[in-house]
């Protein structure tokens, strides 16, 4: 390889990767106080409409596409569904077979704590700590995360995580570890 050669190709590589730079049309920002307070809001709605067992009302925060995906990890499993007919048969059958919704008075004392919003052209990524009340008084503290799509002018969930907070064993922020069942 003659020096002019490996110049060209040099040259050629940087102009490919500035115009890739160049071309990159990505905004990325926090979200302003009443978007936060919007994506707060559809994030506890949906979890409302969840613990009532109310189908309809919960398949409504939700994009109802293939590209849909649903990750809850609990103790001793990790549950997840992709694309809407996946995690709509997957709820629906729970909540058959589940039917008693959880009291108004209940879902009143779960709380949101560490709420961060960034958006990213038409999509929103949602992230926060919930504290949620059990049946029995036990306060379980959930690491959520959403992320959000603009679709007609309306922010639909097209993402969703959640598992126990850090005081699990051995887990961590972005680690979670399940208690050994098999012992």
């Amino acid at each position: 390889m003659n020096l002019s050669f490996k110049h060209f190709l040099l040259l050629t590589a940087i102009i490919f990767f500035a115009s890739c730079n160049a071309t990159t049309n990505t905004k990325s920002a926090t979200a302003s106080p009443e978007l936060n307070e919007k994506f707060k809001s559809i994030a506890r709605q949906e979890n409302i409409d969840f613990y009532k067992k109310d189908i309809q009302a919960w398949s409504k925060h939700f994009l109802h596409s293939n590209a849909v995906y649903w990750i809850c990890v609990e103790d001793d499993v990790t549950l997840r569904a992709t694309g809407w007919d996946d995690l709509n048969q997957f709820v629906s059958q729970w909540m058959k077979e589940n039917p008693i919704p959880d009291s108004d008075t209940l879902l009143k004392q779960d709380t949101i704590d560490d709420f961060q919003v960034e958006l990213s052209n038409e999509l929103a990524f949602v992230r926060y700590k919930k504290n949620h009340m059990m049946p029995d008084g036990k306060i379980k503290v959930l690491l959520e995360s959403r992320t959000f799509k603009l679709v007609e002018n309306e922010w639909k969930i097209v993402g969703m995580t959640s598992a126990p907070g850090y005081a699990t064993p051995k887990s961590v922020a972005n680690i979670f570890i399940h208690n050994d069942v098999q012992k």
